[in-house]
């Protein structure tokens, strides 16, 4: 066809997807690897770039396998299952690199990844609904993609894809589940799991971290980090972070938006905390007057990141260590930039791979203040 062309890969760019060129104009192609030369159909022009489906490989990277879903390339979870882990965990790097660089102006010599389980990891999915299709969405497009089996989720998701008629009402929502049960949000159960050695117990119409396999990985980075003093826990949600920290400090303060946490907050931590039902801008804004600080601050917020005013806060905090958890390092390299300006510096920045098979990943920043 006329809008084919023969391409090389020059390298991956946050995201996944391929970067090539067709007469110096960049193209970006899906399920490809650098060093690959493939076969391409330019679908969309744009004023700087193109973008490109990929048609077939002509010469394939040592690195490409198999995927192991018959959906993949359809629906629109997975876009590494053609890749070895080992390759998937390399471009988590390079894509957190070029976050740093570009966003914070930050270059690391060295950036740690904590790998996870490949397959059966993930412990919440959104299942979508549509003319008596349950399942996930395509990955261009709104058509719903049947399943019954995702390799990426465990085995009680499973079971309600299976199994499960759909609520009557509802075009999607959220499922928890483990190897051995499974919760959807509209049955607003209370449920429970073991985190290192604690309880943890929270809604499933709540937030939760989707992949339990790494949670205690994470949770011992934070009990080398955090010893003694007074913790602020900002995004708090149920209070997982505190919960894993309790006992190492002596008193905990969590701000979260969502009062419908308050109970499980009250459950999942022993005595010491406050806990403040506000969005971090009215809190920031109440602490203008001055009381007592913290010695860690730990935050954990949503894929936007943090607002300026909270970036503000935290950049003038006395706190001696900062440790900022996310699930978009590109925001978290935005946020970065204003926090470290003027008092804080990086200790240490790692990756921990809470989605295998996909381009996201989740990252941690340890700031220390300057001259502690």
């Amino acid at each position: 066809m006329q809008n084919n062309k023969t391409v090389e890969i020059e390298k991956l760019i946050p995201g996944g997807k391929g970067l090539s060129r067709v007469e110096g104009k960049v193209v970006f192609v899906p399920y490809v690897l650098p060093g690959e030369k493939v076969e391409i159909r330019i679908t969309e022009e744009k004023k700087s770039f193109s973008e490109a489906d990929l048609i077939r490989v002509i010469e394939p990277s040592a690195e490409r396998v198999e995927p192991f879903c018959p959906h993949y390339g359809i629906c629109g979870g997975c876009n590494m299952q053609h890749m070895t882990y080992e390759a998937q965990l390399k471009a988590k790097k390079s894509f957190a690199s070029e976050h740093l660089s570009r966003n914070a102006g930050l270059e690391l010599e060295k950036i740690s990844v904590t790998p996870s389980k490949e397959k059966g990891y993930r412990n919440r999915v959104q299942v979508h609904y549509s003319r008596g299709t349950m399942g996930f969405r395509e990955r261009s497009g709104h058509r719903i993609i049947p399943v019954e089996s995702c390799p990426v989720a465990a085995e009680g998701i499973n079971l309600f894809l299976r199994n499960h008629t759909y609520p009557v009402g509802e075009d999607r929502i959220t499922v928890y589940g483990t190897d051995d049960w499974f919760s959807p949000e509209t049955d607003r159960k209370d449920i429970s799991v073991t985190v290192l050695d604690r309880e943890i117990h929270f809604n499933s119409s709540l937030f939760f971290q989707s992949n339990l396999s790494i949670l205690p990985a994470l949770g011992h980075y934070l009990r080398e980090h955090v010893r003694d003093g007074r913790l602020l826990d900002l995004y708090s949600g149920v209070g997982l972070m505190s919960a894993l920290l309790e006992d190492q400090v002596e008193a905990i303060e969590a701000v979260e938006l969502n009062r419908h946490v308050a109970p499980y907050i009250k459950r999942n931590l022993k005595g010491n905390c406050t806990f403040h039902p506000l969005s971090l801008e009215k809190w920031v804004a109440s602490r203008s007057t001055g009381s007592p600080g913290a010695d860690t601050i730990i935050i954990d917020p949503p894929r936007t990141g943090l607002s300026r005013p909270v970036r503000k806060y935290l950049s003038r905090s006395h706190a001696g260590k900062i440790l900022y958890i996310s699930c978009d390092p590109a925001t978290m390299a935005r946020d970065l930039k204003d926090i470290l300006a003027d008092n804080y510096e990086m200790e240490d920045y790692r990756l921990f791979d809470f989605y295998p098979q996909t381009s996201h990943m989740e990252a941690v920043a340890l700031l220390k203040r300057k001259g502690q």
